[in-house]
C-alpha cells in the first residue's frame, strides 16, 4: 500500500459485544428498524465524527466499513440464516 505523507487515516468507532441484528423488543440491537438503539447511535456518530472534520476544513471521503457480527444471532436460536442474511443486507443498505 502506497500511502501519501499528507494523508491520514480516520477511523470513527461504535462497537459492543454480545449484540445481534435481528430486531428484539426485549435487548437493544443494531436493526435498521429499531429505533433509538445501535444502528441510531452509528448514524449519530458518524455525522458528529463528519462535522468535526468539515469544522476544521479536512477534506475526506468515505472509504468503507469494518463489521463483525453475527455469533449472537446463531446462538440466540430465534434467527434463520436467510432473516440473518436479509438484516445484514438490510443494514449495508440502510
Amino acid at each position: 500500500m502506497n500511502l501519501q505523507r499528507d494523508k491520514r487515516i480516520w477511523f470513527v468507532q461504535v462497537a459492543y459485544g454480545n449484540t445481534q441484528i435481528y430486531q428484539n423488543a426485549g435487548a437493544t440491537d443494531w436493526n435498521v428498524n429499531s429505533n433509538n438503539e445501535y444502528y441510531d447511535e452509528l448514524l449519530t456518530t458518524w455525522v458528529k465524527a463528519k462535522r468535526y472534520l468539515d469544522r476544521r476544513g479536512i477534506i475526506y471521503r468515505f472509504g468503507g466499513m469494518i463489521w463483525l457480527q453475527g455469533e449472537k444471532d446463531a446462538d440466540d436460536g430465534a434467527v434463520t440464516t436467510a432473516a440473518y442474511k436479509q438484516n445484514t443486507i438490510d443494514f449495508i443498505n440502510q
